[in-house]
């Protein structure tokens, strides 16, 4: 018979325990206990199992979650446009036929320079009312001073005092009707009272300096009373206008300087003088203006710039990296170091400025996160799941 060393029957007895142990799993299904696979070892009740010199080959670093500033740069593309408080539509206020125009598209143009003759019926009919009721109250006037020299001599009556004063009276309310007539459009009483006046022309003026950004005036034209005979605008201020969406608004204030840049480089600093109180449904973006002042000419309406708008910090009560914050089964969550492993740690999370993130619940001051390479333990992680879900 042959012996058996000692050593061969410990090899005997453990190959048959292994032999045992498969031929459980075989038949239940289940691992024997202590042989659950590696996989389940290591995502044990949302733990990732990994040592200190793991981490460390992996480059995971780690961070404390502390209180601190927020200063988030956003970053824009804007559309260049006339300043809308720089621009004027001009139009003759009255139908009439265009006699002249003497300003083309991109003249200059100083305030209160003519731009075109309009000859209208109606600013001879407001002319001649105008200087009918002057002359009618220029003479109730005379009258009324004659019928009082006559009532106080006891000539006239008192009678007929009071009739003269009351038609002058009237005649001074007619006047100035007709002189309201005549500022409407556009037209002063030095002009009308000048016997070179034509009575039928109305001097069709622009109010400020600027240039010429659209004509509608061309000799020979009949123009309606609304349309626009020119378009000035003052181009040495202007307008950004860019959307911001909802995340960023509470970063942009009135006041700010947002720095931009050109296709060709040029760069300028404008202001923000407006921000929209309003969410575009369709993009969830509030619009935003900033002037820009533009004194050289060298930004024209158009153009389109790109620029960062710096905000003020805000501070906050706990910030992480964003780094260290992952998406698992539709949760944000962070891992936080623990014996033996990482933790996952579901989290609620507020502002951040593409930098570090706010956590308003799910960690408290002090706790260390996995920041730097996090997303190898969300990829063990996830790992960890299939192998549950198996």
């Amino acid at each position: 018979m042959t012996r058996i060393s000692m050593q061969t029957l410990s090899r005997l007895g453990a190959g048959a325990l292994a032999l045992g142990g498969l031929a459980v799993w075989i038949a239940t299904g289940e691992a024997p206990k202590g042989q659950e696979p590696a996989a389940h070892e290591a995502h044990d009740d949302g733990l990732v199992r990994l040592t200190a010199e793991q981490a460390k080959a992996a480059g995971i670093t780690t961070a404390i979650a502390g209180p601190g500033r927020l200063i988030r740069q956003v970053r824009v593309t804007a559309t260049v446009t006339a300043d809308q408080d720089h621009i004027v539509h001009i139009a003759p206020r009255i139908a009439g036929v265009v006699a002249e125009a003497r300003k083309k598209l991109g003249d200059a143009v100083a305030a209160g320079e003519v731009l075109a003759l309009i000859d209208s019926t109606e600013v001879a009919d407001a002319r001649a009312e105008y200087l009918a009721a002057r002359e009618n109250e220029e003479l109730a006037r005379t009258t009324a001073a004659r019928e009082e020299a006559l009532w106080r001599q006891r000539i006239s009556p008192e009678r007929d005092y009071l009739q003269a004063k009351a038609a002058a009276a009237e005649a001074g309310i007619r006047t100035g009707r007709a002189r309201h007539s005549l500022q409407a459009l556009g037209l002063d009483e030095t002009s009308v009272r000048s016997k070179s006046a034509n009575l039928q022309r109305l001097d069709l003026r622009s109010p400020i300096a600027g240039h010429v950004i659209a004509r509608g005036a061309t000799r020979g034209d009949r123009l309606a009373a609304d349309a626009d005979a020119y378009v000035v605008a003052d181009l040495a201020s202007l307008s950004l206008t860019f959307p911001v969406y909802a995340r960023d608004l509470p970063f942009v204030a009135v006041g700010k300087e947002l720095g931009v840049s050109g296709a060709d480089g040029r760069t300028a600093t404008a202001r923000v003088t407006h921000v929209g109180p309003v969410l575009d449904p369709a993009t969830g973006a509030a619009p935003v203006v900033a002037t820009l002042e533009n004194p050289d000419g060298s930004w024209r309406p158009g153009d389109f710039a790109t620029g960062t708008l710096a905000a003020d910090a805000q501070e906050a009560a706990l910030l992480v990296p964003e780094g260290a914050v992952v998406t698992l089964e539709g949760r944000t969550q962070v891992f936080v170091p623990v014996p033996g492993g990482y933790e996952r740690r579901p989290v609620t999370l507020g502002r951040g400025d593409g930098t570090r993130v706010e956590v308003l619940a799910g960690l408290k001051p002090g706790d260390s996160v996995a920041a730097g390479n996090a997303f190898i333990l969300k990829a063990e992680a996830g790992k960890g799941d299939a192998g549950h879900d198996d």
